[in-house]
């Protein structure tokens, strides 16, 4: 039985030699240097498709995520309590507590601010922090504390709100 050493053309799809080169027939290189400077789309696509790379990674980098505003709803404080502490600059007042999430987007950076009231409902104190949540997942919950050296009596500090004012896009790289 005899082996056939013959392939096929990659352009005229002529049977030719094996150990062929160039095609006796089209006169076209066989290897596949030839073959993107004959066809020259496949060189182009090829020269293009790093920068299509690196634009959709620069892209990536500079997206902002979603706007909060339209889910502000989503996230809520489920509990909350008041504490009392020192540290060695002076004494404390915190919230601390657990909030959802039940938006499909997972927040970060979220942005409190709780207002402190005396027992008449007149605001006494106030303070904004970002919480030491990291981030909330989506459709999940996350504890957070805000804390704040106090300027009044522990005794004026009867009610409190907690807020929610800001958060960002979790999938935002800045």
């Amino acid at each position: 039985m005899e082996v056939s050493e013959k392939k096929l053309c990659k352009t005229c799809y002529m049977e030719i030699p094996i150990k062929a080169k160039k095609c006796p027939y089209c006169q076209r290189g066989q290897n596949v240097f030839s073959m993107i400077f004959w066809y020259p789309i496949l060189s182009i696509i090829g020269f293009f498709i790093p920068f299509i790379i690196i634009g959709c990674i620069f892209a990536n980098m500079f997206n902002k995520g979603k706007d909060f505003t339209p889910y502000r709803n989503q996230i809520t404080i489920n509990s909350s309590e008041l504490r009392f502490g020192e540290k060695q600059s002076g004494e404390t007042v915190a919230v601390v507590g657990t909030m959802s999430n039940s938006s499909p987007i997972p927040w970060k950076e979220i942005q409190f601010e709780v207002r402190f009231y005396d027992s008449n409902g007149k605001i006494i104190d106030a303070m904004q922090q970002k919480g030491y949540s990291d981030e909330i997942p989506a459709n999940g919950s996350s504890a957070f504390k805000v804390s704040m050296l106090r300027e009044f009596p522990k005794e004026q500090y009867t009610k409190y709100d907690v807020v929610i004012i800001s958060a960002r896009d979790a999938h935002s790289l800045w």
